[in-house]
Order: structure tokens, then C-alpha cells, then sequence
């Protein structure tokens, strides 16, 4: 998975209230991260959409709680820019269990760009991709989502989403596509306009010479 600059996420207490930051961003698209926490000493109360990339018809958020750690993740909705500048990312509520406890971590992060690319912040940019992209955006899925592709150059492609039993879901995409980065929002139905059950999904990006796979978890 590709670093992030350390510099670009912060991390903010209150107490037993903590705000995952983004700080001087350039064109952030979308971002996931894990929240690591000592679940002995910090009981999870709650997370919440920090609001930076938009508000609900704008974007997409996500969060999943395992044992110590929420996996957090959101996106822009659409063929949209992204956005710029300082903002909070999530809001996370804990109740202490002990009179004193160690801070959670963010242990992994991953921001991108509108181009796909990671994104900067305090002056570091990333490079456009040049090679093969496939990635849900964020993942665990709440739909409405994004798919997010990046082509070498133009082909002939197919997007399409599967069951685990193999059973084809939904064609996003079928047709030739040009060169460069290429969002597609999915609204979490399959062909017959229904909505899927949570769960994992397989999405399938076929075009000639090339076949690639992503596992999508879509809650509900």
C-alpha cells in the first residue's frame, strides 16, 4: 500500500474524543486509515463523519470496528475534484475503562487524489500513476461508492462486480476506455436495479492481456 507523508495526518484528543485530521492536503479525493487502540484500557463509543470531503449527496463514509482497531475510510462522490486545505476526517468517541490509558495510534493511512495519485500535503505531491490501478473507494463499502481505475493507455475493458459463488452481480463498465484515471460510482444494486446483501464481492477488470481482481466488502 502506498505511505502517506506522517506530516498530512494528525491526530487531535479531547479527553476520550480524538478528531482524525488532514492537514494541508492538496486535491484529497478519497482516504482510509486504521485506528489502533488498547481495548483493554478504551472501549469504542462511537465514529462519525469529520464532514472534510463533503456532505452526504458529496461523499461516501465508511467505518468498521475489529478488536483495537475502527478501519475508516471515505470518498468523493462522482466525477468530482477534490479537496484542498485542512479539515477533519473523522471524529472518534472512546470510554475509558481506567483512570489513565495510551493514546490510540493511526497505524495505516492512505490518501488519494482525484488523479488516483497519493496526495500531498505541506508541499509533497505524489506522481501520477503509469501502470494498472483497481481500487474500491473506501473499503469496507457503503454504497453509494467509487471504483477507481487507471489505464496505461486505451483499451477495450470490462468492469464487472461478482459474487463469491462466481454469480455475476453487475457490468459497471463495457466498452473502450481512454488512457489515464477513470472514477466509476456504483450504487450498490446489481443488474435488475436490486440492492445487494453486505458482504464481499469481487470486482473483475478484464481487457486484453490483462486481468485483475479487487475484494470489495460491502456493508449494509
Amino acid at each position: 500500500k502506498l505511505a502517506v507523508p506522517p506530516s498530512c495526518i494528525v491526530l487531535r484528543p479531547e479527553g476520550t474524543e480524538f478528531e482524525v485530521r488532514a492537514e494541508e492536503v492538496d486535491d484529497l479525493y478519497a482516504f482510509h486509515f486504521v485506528l489502533s487502540y488498547d481495548d483493554r484500557t478504551l472501549e469504542l463509543a462511537g465514529v462519525e463523519d469529520g464532514g472534510f470531503l463533503g456532505g452526504r449527496d458529496e461523499a461516501a463514509f465508511v467505518a468498521r470496528t475489529l478488536p483495537g482497531k475502527v478501519v475508516v475510510g471515505g470518498t468523493r462522490l462522482g466525477r468530482v475534484g477534490g479537496v484542498s486545505g485542512s479539515g477533519c476526517l473523522a471524529r472518534v468517541e472512546f470510554r475509558a475503562k481506567v483512570g489513565k490509558f495510551p493514546k490510540p495510534v493511526v497505524s495505516r493511512a492512505l490518501l488519494l487524489g482525484s488523479d488516483l495519485s497519493p496526495c500531498g500535503g505541506r508541499g509533497l505531491t505524489g506522481e501520477v500513476p503509469t501502470s494498472w490501478k483497481l481500487t474500491a473507494l473506501p473499503n469496507p463499502f457503503l454504497p453509494p461508492g467509487c471504483i477507481a481505475l487507471h489505464l496505461p493507455r486505451p483499451y477495450m475493458v470490462s468492469l464487472r462486480i461478482y459474487d463469491v459463488l462466481g454469480r455475476k452481480v453487475r457490468t459497471l463498465t463495457e466498452g473502450e476506455m481512454p488512457s489515464g484515471s477513470h472514477r466509476i460510482t456504483w450504487d450498490g444494486r446489481d443488474d435488475m436495479g436490486r440492492q445487494v446483501a453486505q458482504g464481499v464481492y469481487i470486482l473483475l477488470l478484464d481487457a486484453p492481456g490483462r486481468r485483475m481482481t479487487e475484494r470489495l466488502a460491502v456493508l449494509r
